[in-house]
């Protein structure tokens, strides 16, 4: 029999006085119901075949535990190992769900993971949008003069340019979001260090214990950072702006690679240190966390350093120079592509890229949802992209040019560009009134065989 806290000598109707007095103290009105019919409700609620029945003290130890907050103490570990381990063996799937791994609502609540879903379902729309556009533009170029009169349906202009329009502004939104998201899972990857007697205290106190929120965080983080590269890549900015993205990239990659890394290190310490994680914390867990977070860490390595690797390589060995000008406007205009080997290939390392980061990012989405289970959460997190899909919506009804001239100052006007062998409808820039006539005027004196 385990030893009853606060005097040994005290009988089971003292602690259950103290209850009632201590309920009556907050507030709470309830009746001196006697000692056995209180027990004997206690012990209907137990599975018949729960061996070995908890006696009298405790479950009145139990009973004052749940009351009075009692997390530490004369007789809390022998309370622990008497009522609430003997649960595991009878009622092991129920008593894991009562523990409360359930994971962090912040980071897999139904609102956020619905957030995830829509966020994913956006991007596989934009890439078969864009994915489209670039197909037909592809073929357009390819056509005959006499043949490019047939172009797209003005529907699917809009479609297509709806697509091409938002994405710079769903872009930025997936950045912001991926750069808390890491933040926020680095902050807390760093703390989470689960010790024993904290995690049962929490536990006894009626808490839920989240043993494994460093590989949800760990997973959500890359998640959020595939689906900006994905964006980044389908995504054509001229000048600095493609700088921008690059930088941006690079920030959410460097974060990334410290998140699986503290994700790995503090995964090992946790499991070692906690003792309700051999009983509970699925197994499962960590070894899907384990067969997809180290070979991500180390392809998210290897590949970009291969690529340079690769690129400095070509650039050396294979470096080819032109010969027959040394005038840059008597160059042709992809002369730059030539330059270096690698750069012939770009079309396909970046279509590659593309498709190796949604692979990945739904895998991401489904590893996160098969660790999680169901909580009740806001739906604040889906805020981020109606933005997202305003712009979509009014592209698509008023068109591309009007689309962007609310995004560009005053005195700044957007024309369509016909020199690139896409249809007028599709192509958009835009430049100053007052340049409009130089614009036209350059464009005629150039060569023939620069257009």
């Amino acid at each position: 029999m385990p030893k009853q806290p606060h005097g040994s000598n005290r009988p089971p109707s003292y602690y259950l006085s103290s209850i009632q007095r201590h309920q009556a103290g907050t507030g709470t009105v309830c009746s001196n119901a006697p000692l056995g019919i209180t027990v004997e409700y206690f012990l209907s609620a137990l599975p018949p075949h729960f061996l070995p029945r908890p006696t009298v003290p405790q479950i009145v130890e139990l009973w004052q535990a749940i009351a009075t907050n009692y997390t530490s103490g004369i007789g809390a570990e022998e309370m622990f190992n008497g009522v609430y381990d003997a649960a595991q063996g009878v009622c092991h799937d129920a008593f894991c769900a009562a523990i409360g791994f359930q994971g962090n609502a912040d980071l897999v609540g139904n609102g956020v993971m619905i957030a995830y879903f829509i966020e994913a379902a956006l991007v596989s729309l934009f890439l078969i949008g864009i994915g489209l556009h670039r197909v037909k533009s592809h073929l357009f170029r390819e056509r005959s003069v006499a043949n490019r009169r047939v172009g797209y349906t003005s529907a699917a202009v809009r479609v297509l340019d709806a697509f091409r329009g938002s994405i710079t502004n769903f872009w930025g939104s997936a950045a912001i979001m991926s750069l808390a998201i890491l933040i926020v899972s680095l902050l807390m990857t760093a703390r989470a260090r689960i010790y024993a007697d904290r995690t049962v205290q929490a536990w006894r106190s009626g808490s839920a214990v989240s043993a494994y929120d460093t590989q949800l965080a760990t997973v959500v983080s890359c998640f959020s950072f595939f689906l900006v590269l994905v964006l980044g890549i389908l995504v054509k900015n001229r000048t600095r702006r493609r700088w921008l993205v690059g930088f941006v990239h690079i920030i959410l990659y460097v974060l990334v690679l410290a998140q699986i890394r503290l994700g790995i290190y503090h995964t090992s310490v946790a499991s070692t240190m906690s003792s309700l994680g051999a009983a509970c914390n699925p197994s499962t867990v960590d070894k899907k966390f384990r067969k997809y977070g180290s070979p991500v860490f180390y392809v998210l390595i290897a590949v970009p350093v291969g690529l340079a690797g690769v690129s400095a390589a070509a650039a050396v060995l294979f470096r080819i120079h032109q010969g027959e000008s040394t005038d840059q406007r008597a160059r042709p205009k992809d002369w730059h592509m030539a330059v270096y080997l690698p750069r012939r290939y770009e079309r396909s390392l970046r279509v590659f890229s593309c498709v190796a980061c949604f692979v990945l990012m739904w895998a991401s989405l489904g590893l996160l949802l098969s660790m999680r289970s169901l909580i009740i959460e806001n739906l604040l997190a889906l805020a981020t992209w109606i933005r997202v899909g305003v712009e979509w919506v009014y592209i698509l009804i008023f068109g591309l040019q009007r689309g962007l001239e609310g995004h560009v100052p005053k005195d700044y006007a957007v024309t369509h560009a016909g020199n690139t062998g896409v249809p007028q409808a599709s192509q958009t820039h835009y430049h100053r009134p007052a340049d409009t006539a130089n614009l036209y005027l350059d464009e005629q004196e150039q060569p023939r065989g620069l257009k």
